[in-house]
C-alpha cells in the first residue's frame, strides 16, 4: 500500500487541480474506483507553473499539496483556510 506519491504537472492551480500530461493515467490510479486508502497526493512544480484556474471534471483527482522550489503548500494553505 502507498502512503505518498510524488506526481509530476505541467501545471496547477488555487484549488490544487492538476494538468498533466492528457493521458488520464494519475486520475485513473488513484481515482475513486480504489480498492484501497488512496494515497497522499503531492504535486511536484516550480511555482510559475501555478495558473490561475484549471477547468476540471468529475473525473479528476485534484491534489493533496503541491511541492515547489519555496516549499510545500497544502490544500488548505492554498485555499486561504
Amino acid at each position: 500500500m502507498l502512503d505518498l506519491v510524488i506526481v509530476p504537472l505541467v501545471a496547477f492551480d488555487s484549488h490544487l487541480n492538476r494538468l498533466g500530461m492528457g493521458k488520464g493515467y494519475y486520475d485513473r490510479s488513484f481515482g475513486r474506483s480504489l480498492r484501497w486508502r488512496r494515497p497522499l497526493l503531492l504535486g511536484l512544480a516550480y511555482t510559475s507553473q501555478r495558473v490561475q484556474q484549471l477547468d476540471s471534471n468529475k473525473l479528476d483527482v485534484p491534489l493533496d499539496g503541491v511541492l515547489t522550489e519555496q516549499g510545500i503548500s497544502w490544500k488548505d494553505e492554498l485555499l486561504g483556510r
